[in-house]
């Protein structure tokens, strides 16, 4: 069982609704269950800039890590 409970739509605060729904539905109408996304949708907007790094493109990602060896 989960320390946290199952993340739902119904107490998402009305300014966070649209991440919630956003997130839901990228990730086929459900919500998830475990995993890093079922934490972060208890509070959407983190959720929805996790999103924006998942969606990332690989030639970008490489260009990160060359420039970390780099560094």
């Amino acid at each position: 069982m989960p320390r946290f409970p199952i993340a739902s739509g119904g107490p998402v605060p009305q300014d966070q609704v649209a991440p919630f729904d956003s997130i839901v539905s990228s990730r086929g109408g459900e919500v998830p269950e475990f995993g890093p996304v079922a934490v972060q949708l208890h509070v959407p907007e983190i959720a929805q800039r996790g999103e924006v790094l998942r969606l990332t493109p690989e030639p970008m990602v490489q260009n990160f890590r060359s420039c970390a060896e780099l560094a």
